[in-house]
């Protein structure tokens, strides 16, 4: 599986779950934010190589703390 298969079958995960509120916005921001993050943690373990991470739950986590944010700015608008 390639890096944004991977990504983007954790977001299609994170979506699954409907909030009502634009929903349909989460995909894209998602995407690009878990994207950005693996870099910085591909470049923390390279440079950090007695360091195990479990990137695909770090990943996960990330996703549904984010779409919470989205959630919640666009709740308040």
């Amino acid at each position: 599986m390639d890096n944004n298969s991977f990504i983007e079958q954790i977001v299609k995960s994170c979506i699954s779950e409907k909030t009502g509120v634009f929903d349909e916005v989460y995909e894209r921001f998602i995407i690009q934010f878990l994207l950005d993050v693996e870099t910085i943690i591909e470049n923390f373990v390279r440079k950090n190589c007695v360091i195990k991470l479990r990137k695909e739950r770090i990943l996960r986590k990330l996703a549904k703390s984010y779409k919470q944010v989205l959630t919640q700015i666009c709740q308040k608008r």
